[in-house]
C-alpha cells in the first residue's frame, strides 16, 4: 500500500518497490498528489485545455510511480485516490474525529498540513493549502478542548493540563485556551508553571501581535500569584 504523509515533514513511500524519489523532488505533481488526498470535495476542476493536458500528464507520472490501482477516474470530469490502495494521515486524522476518536486523531496530526512545503507561480493552489491547512488546524485545536473537557469532567486534571498544553501549541494565540490551562496548573498545585506558561505567552504576543494579555488573562495571572504567595506566608 502507498503511504502519504502530508501532516507535517511530507513523506512518500509506495510499499510495492517502485521509486518515489523523482516523484518527490517534483514540487508540482507532489502538490497535485497532496490535493487530490487532502481536498473536500475531491478532484481538480481544470477547465481550460492546456491545464486539462497537464493535468492528463501528471496523472500519468502518478500512476507510474504509485501503480495503477492508486488512482481512479470517472469519465473525464473526475479523479481522485482510490482510499484502499493509497492510506493518508490527512484522511485518518478526519476519520478518527469524524468518529470521536479524538486522542487517536491528535496523534495523527504531526504538524500542520504540508508544513514548509512551497511552489512559485501556483496562487490558486497557496489559496486553497492556506484555508485547508487553517482548517484541519481547528479541527485539532476543537478536539484538543474537547478532551480536556472530558478529562476536566473525569477528574483527572493532569491529563487536562496535557491536552490544554496541545490546545495552546494548536491555538497559539486564543487567550481562552491560555486561560484554561493556567487554571488547570493552579489547581494542580503547579503556581510556578502556570506563571511561566502566561509569561511565555505574553512574550509570544508582544513578539508577534505587539499587543498585551487582555484584562482577564492579567487578573487571572494576579491571582495565581497572590495564592503562591499566601502560600509561602503560611510555610
Amino acid at each position: 500500500m502507498v503511504e502519504f504523509r502530508v501532516f507535517g515533514a511530507l513523506s512518500l513511500s509506495t510499499g510495492t518497490g517502485r521509486d518515489a524519489r523523482g516523484l518527490v523532488a517534483q514540487p508540482r505533481r507532489l502538490a497535485l498528489l497532496a490535493y487530490l488526498a487532502a481536498a473536500t470535495p475531491r478532484g481538480p476542476e481544470l477547465d481550460q485545455p492546456r491545464a486539462r493536458a497537464a493535468l492528463r500528464q501528471s496523472l500519468y507520472v502518478l500512476r507510474e510511480v504509485l501503480g495503477p490501482a492508486a488512482l481512479v477516474s470517472h469519465g473525464n470530469e473526475e479523479v481522485g485516490l482510490d482510499f484502499r490502495a493509497v492510506r493518508c494521515d490527512v484522511v485518518d486524522f478526519r476519520d478518527s474525529i469524524e468518529s470521536g476518536h479524538l486522542s487517536e486523531g491528535l496523534d495523527i496530526y504531526r504538524g500542520h498540513l504540508l508544513e514548509g512545503f512551497f511552489i512559485s507561480d501556483a496562487p490558486e493552489f497557496e489559496r486553497w493549502l492556506e484555508t485547508e491547512r487553517a482548517a484541519l488546524q481547528e479541527a485539532a485545536s476543537d478536539a484538543a478542548r474537547t478532551l480536556v473537557d472530558r478529562c476536566e469532567a473525569g477528574g483527572d486534571l493532569t491529563a487536562a493540563a496535557q491536552w490544554a498544553r496541545r490546545a495552546t501549541r494548536l491555538a497559539p494565540f486564543d487567550e481562552g485556551v491560555l486561560r484554561r490551562l493556567v487554571v488547570l496548573l493552579d489547581r494542580l498545585g503547579d503556581r510556578a508553571g502556570a506563571v511561566a506558561t502566561y509569561e511565555a505567552f505574553a512574550k509570544r504576543l508582544a513578539a508577534d501581535l505587539e499587543v498585551e494579555p487582555a484584562a482577564e488573562t492579567k487578573a487571572l495571572l494576579t491571582a495565581v500569584q497572590a495564592r503562591d504567595r499566601d502560600r509561602c506566608t503560611v510555610l
